[in-house]
């Protein structure tokens, strides 16, 4: 299992300074993680986060995790 380098905590988007790069960067992560290890389509995240605020809460509320 490789080490955390870093950690974010940004509950509200108000740490960016940078023109949302590191945001973005943070976005591409999350996709990349539900479509690689959930098997979620990266479009599909995307959609659970604008619907529920987050991608994680969306796939919680839609019983998407079931057996993960």
């Amino acid at each position: 299992m490789p080490t955390m380098k870093y950690l974010f905590f940004d509950c509200d988007d108000c740490l960016y300074q940078n023109g949302w790069k590191t945001a973005d960067k943070i976005t591409a992560k999350i996709a990349a993680y539900c479509s690689d290890e959930l098997g979620v389509d990266k479009r599909r995240a995307y959609e659970l986060y604008k619907a529920h605020g987050t991608c994680l809460k969306g796939l919680l509320v839609e019983c998407l995790m079931r057996g993960t």
